[in-house]
C-alpha cells in the first residue's frame, strides 16, 4: 500500500455534491498545480463528474498519473 497526503477534495462537501459543481471546482481549484494528488471518493455525483474532470485536466495539460508509478525515496 501506498501513503500519501492529498492536495485537494471537494466531494464530501454539501454544495459540491453535484456533477456540475463538482467538476467546476476540481478543475478551478486554487489548489490545483502539479504534483497535486486529488481525493475523490466513491459517490454517485463524483462517478458522474470523473470523465468530464480528466478530459477537463488533460485540456489544461496536466496528465492523469497511476499512483504505483510515483517515484519514493527508498
Amino acid at each position: 500500500m501506498l501513503v500519501m497526503n492529498w492536495t485537494y477534495g471537494y466531494d464530501w462537501e454539501k454544495e459540491y455534491q453535484d456533477k456540475k459543481a463538482l467538476t467546476e471546482i476540481m478543475l478551478n481549484s486554487p489548489y490545483l498545480g502539479n504534483g497535486a494528488n486529488l481525493l475523490m471518493h466513491d459517490r454517485k455525483w463524483t462517478s458522474e463528474a470523473i470523465e468530464d474532470i480528466v478530459k477537463g485536466f488533460q485540456k489544461k495539460g496536466y496528465e492523469i498519473l497511476d499512483p504505483k508509478l510515483i517515484e519514493t525515496p527508498a
